[in-house]
């Protein structure tokens, strides 16, 4: 779902920036939409269950001066079941 909604802002021409825990998937997906759409994208390969990494991508923001204009958070607990059981 996260790539979906990378793909559809990176079309309507907005750039992207993506934060995951498989680097290898955030390389593939920054050379697809900068190749497809023409846009920018910044990858961060970081857990943000972790609140260290937080801290981490909010200062690679900053000092970068990367400005969020719409944030969608993709993140999934691992946490199954029925809905109202869980």
């Amino acid at each position: 779902m996260g790539y979906e909604f990378a793909a559809r802002f990176a079309k309507e021409g907005y750039n992207i920036i993506a934060v995951a825990r498989n680097k290898q998937k955030l390389d593939e997906l920054k050379h697809q939409l900068e190749k497809t759409y023409g846009i920018a994208a910044w990858i961060y390969n970081k857990d943000l269950s972790d609140q260290n990494e937080v801290r981490d991508l909010y200062e690679a923001l900053k000092n970068e001066q990367l400005d969020v204009h719409i944030l969608v958070n993709n993140a999934g607990f691992r946490l199954y079941g029925e809905f109202v059981e869980t």
